[in-house]
């Protein structure tokens, strides 16, 4: 029998499009204490009992990917699967997400993803990017009047941050010269509670 969490779950992947088992259990299985097992235990069950979602192994980060059923993706990148672990340890913070984009589009730019969270009674709106295998985050694309005007239409007039998730020591803060304030975490995301101040 499908539940109300079941459908919670299958809603998520069918907005994102994908989903690792440690993501559901972030988002779902907080508080339970074998939230990996519990979350794992479920999604095979969800996959049973119906069209509704299948799974396939990633062969890039060799962890097991949940997918809508009819979804054509065989393999996410490592820069996806960190999008989605940043949105969902969101949620373990115990942030409300009220609403993702991944890859956006605002006038001529195209970040990794768009998301609008509520904490503690404050609404945070983030642009979000990630930065791996030495590429790096070009911050004059996000300079452009036409560009920062889209944004701020999306947003409710309210100039979003930008969070760099990177694996290098390279500090975007020290020569910005945007309008957007920088938050930089690290990919193990240990220090994503930065983000909420």
């Amino acid at each position: 029998m499908i539940t109300d969490r079941d459908k919670n779950i299958i809603d998520f992947i069918n907005k994102i499009g994908y989903s690792s088992i440690q993501n559901i259990q972030d988002m779902f299985f907080v508080n339970n204490r074998y939230g990996y097992d519990g979350a794992r235990k479920r999604l095979k069950k969800i996959e049973e009992m119906g069209d509704y979602i299948r799974h396939f192994k990633n062969q890039e980060t060799n962890e097991i990917i949940y997918i809508p059923s009819n979804s054509k993706l065989k393999r996410i990148s490592t820069h996806n699967i960190k999008v989605l672990n940043y949105i969902t340890k969101l949620s373990t913070l115990g942030c409300k997400i009220t609403n993702v984009e991944l890859e956006p589009v605002f006038n001529n730019i195209k970040p990794d993803a768009f998301i609008e969270f509520e904490f503690n009674n404050y609404k945070y709106y983030q642009l979000i990017e990630v930065q791996i295998r030495h590429d790096y985050v070009d911050l004059n694309r996000f300079k452009n009047q036409e560009t920062i005007e889209s944004i701020l239409n999306y947003t409710e007039n309210v100039m979003p941050k930008l969070i760099i998730i990177q694996d290098t020591n390279r500090d975007y803060s020290k020569d910005n010269d945007t309008e957007f304030n920088i938050i930089q975490i690290g990919v193990s995301m240990d220090d994503i509670a930065k983000v909420l101040i």
